[in-house]
């Protein structure tokens, strides 16, 4: 998958190698899981990672406070304990790192509880509260809507569905879990609510003053449990819409403009459709879902983020790309071809940027298409119809880029014409045999 082409920021993969082929100005979050299975292998390999990779954000954990044993399934307590040795390891061999705390599965009272319990443990081996907070840059959840019912009964048999309760959790002692049926599983209002509960839990703790990531969030039925990909594209750009525009100086991060959240991850990219909705791409068939055309074409209201960074548009040089189409009536070895060239934007923006493209043939004007390039310095192809060209003759092109009015000025103009070499049009049943011998 092309994930310059989505317009994201950032990923991560609940592992700790970035992928090689990404592009350099996609951030990656490495992740160190803490279950009893993998804790002692990462933090045997963790002094190396960090002598290797210096000055990355390192997720501590993944659902710590989970049910079932695939995740990383601890007490409250023993999270404290495997978070503060590699905490500590961290701060230790890379000073620049920031480490992020929390990743539960969903901020309700039950799982706030569950921080409170670590946090007061980091606090006895820390050697007080402000020692162990100080090991904390950013507060990670995840932000899932799910039913808080236990999964099993006391012989094992599954009884209820979604995150159940975590390690140690205790009726008498422990707030109520919360009990919630498949509807709200994608309702904005329960998810507003419990992303402010949280940032409340976290002034209460004093520290407001940090980051607050979801670094896992969806919307999770498939389509056959009656959730369309419609629905779930439209309660994804509702809690974008929450989280750029909610502004709040009681609870809100300062040096965000007050924002209760800075930085989400939306889950997921290619998970099978047919266990779980919120997949941007179908892994069957590579496909864009409609609920990753929605992610890809979301643009944020203007009053939550404004145009206040200026592109710098740009036409690829490793374009254009020559796929031959139709064949020509009469004319033996005529074809009509598309031409794909690659535009991006390679400055950074929270916006899309809205540009024209324009295609020249041998200095005439052959096409024109107005579009939308991706957020985060994201990169778009542009296809052209190019009609009646001879197979086996070389023909040069020019491609042009500018920014439609409202989108900010170019900060470098130098580049947005791209004068490619002559290239030779292939000839169509060059490339068809082989598929026809097949």
């Amino acid at each position: 998958y092309n994930l310059s082409s989505l317009g994201i920021d950032s990923y991560l993969d609940w592992g700790h190698i970035r992928t090689s082929s990404v592009a350099s100005n996609i951030q990656y979050y490495p992740m160190l899981q803490v279950s009893d299975s993998l804790y002692a292998g990462y933090l045997k390999v963790l002094p190396s990672l960090l002598i290797a990779n210096r000055g990355l954000t390192w997720i501590i954990g993944n659902e710590p406070d989970s049910e079932v044993t695939y995740q990383d399934h601890i007490s409250a307590e023993k999270y404290a304990d495997r978070f503060y040795e590699m905490a500590t390891l961290i701060r230790k061999i890379d000073p620049t790192a920031k480490i992020t705390f929390g990743t539960v599965i969903q901020p309700t009272p039950v799982r706030m509880y569950y921080l409170s319990k670590t946090i007061d443990r980091l606090a006895l081996l820390a050697g007080g509260r402000a020692e162990a907070l100080a090991l904390i840059d950013i507060y990670s959840i995840h932000s899932f809507l799910l039913n808080e019912q236990p999964l099993y009964d006391s012989n094992g048999k599954n009884i209820s569905w979604g995150a159940g309760v975590p390690v140690g959790y205790d009726s008498t002692t422990w707030p109520a879990y919360e009990i919630i049926d498949g509807t709200q599983n994608h309702d904005i209002n329960l998810f507003k609510s419990r992303v402010t509960g949280f940032r409340q839990w976290m002034k209460d703790l004093g520290e407001q003053s940090k980051p607050l990531w979801i670094t896992e969030y969806g919307s999770n039925f498939p389509t056959w449990l009656n959730v369309s990909e419609l629905v779930t594209a439209t309660f994804m750009e509702q809690t974008f819409d929450f989280m750029l525009g909610t502004q709040d100086p009681a609870l809100g991060y300062k040096d965000d403009s007050y924002r209760l959240v800075q930085k989400w991850m939306w889950w997921s990219l290619n998970y099978d459709v047919s266990k779980f909705g919120g997949s941007l791409y179908d892994p069957q068939n590579h496909q864009l879902t409609t609920v990753g055309d929605h992610f890809i074409k979301y643009n944020p209201p203007i009053t939550s983020v404004p145009v206040v960074t200026n592109p710098d548009v740009y036409i690829d040089s490793s374009s254009p790309t020559i796929t031959p189409g139709s064949i020509i009536g009469q004319q033996p070895n005529h074809f009509n071809y598309k031409i794909t060239v690659k535009v991006s934007n390679l400055v950074s923006s929270d916006r899309l940027t809205g540009v024209q493209v324009d295609l020249y043939l041998a200095g005439n004007l052959v096409g024109s298409v107005q579009t939308n390039l991706p957020r985060c310095a994201g990169e778009l192809p542009v296809t052209f119809n190019v009609n009646n060209l001879q197979a086996g003759n070389s023909y040069t092109f020019t491609a042009r880029v500018s920014l439609i009015s409202g989108n900010g000025t170019d900060i470098n103009p130098s580049n947005n014409e791209m004068l490619f070499p002559p290239i030779t049009m292939p000839n169509l049943y060059d490339v068809m045999m082989p598929i026809i011998s097949k």
